[in-house]
């Protein structure tokens, strides 16, 4: 997309960039926003974010790394329950199609919840624990990667976290687990 629309384009500043798209729309909630002030930090024409969207949506296959089925088998094999707690509201249909859905017990979104507003607002836990979903909290693990969502949502529901940070441009002095495979989560 940057070659085909010969954009401006410096690797460390669009890293930069993203990350603090991906702080902000964790912030408010609002996904919109990742786009709009990416668009306006690398100084890219407003006029392209739709052109964008639409490319993503006509072409993009979601892949897993190769990490993962190991890790969530190791997961299984020991016993342990899993649920999916998503700010996307697609996450189900995402798991089926990549073929990992039946590993989760059940996946938990926003809109299919009823709550307002997803992680890292503890609005869908509260709903979680008003089920009993969960018996002994000191076993409930977050495994994500975002600090800004993941993070901040086992902070305020005072959860363990792993956060995976595949590509080392994350890492921050919070009470996180680091990691950069899923081979090295430790729960």
């Amino acid at each position: 997309f940057i070659r085909e629309h010969d954009l401006v384009y410096d690797e460390t500043r669009f890293m930069a960039v993203v990350l603090q798209c991906q702080e902000i729309a964790s912030q408010t909630g609002q996904d919109a926003v990742i786009l709009q002030e990416l668009f306006q930090a690398m100084n890219w024409s407003e006029a392209l974010q739709s052109t964008l969207l639409q490319e993503v949506f006509d072409h993009y296959t979601p892949s897993l790394f190769p990490d993962t089925i190991p890790f969530l088998e190791r997961l299984k094999d020991r016993g342990d329950t899993l649920y999916i707690l998503s700010n996307n509201n697609h996450a189900g249909e995402l798991a089926a199609y990549m073929e990992i859905a039946p590993y989760f017990e059940d996946v938990f979104m926003p809109q299919e919840c009823g709550v307002a507003q997803g992680k890292p607002h503890i609005d869908i836990w509260q709903m979680l624990l008003a089920k009993s979903l969960f018996g002994d909290l000191h076993e409930v693990t977050i495994v994500g990667d975002d600090p800004w969502s993941e993070g901040l949502f086992s902070e305020r529901c005072g959860l363990l976290c792993w956060l995976l940070d595949r590509f080392g441009t994350l890492y921050e002095s919070k009470p996180y687990r680091w990691v950069k495979t899923l081979d090295e989560v430790g729960v």
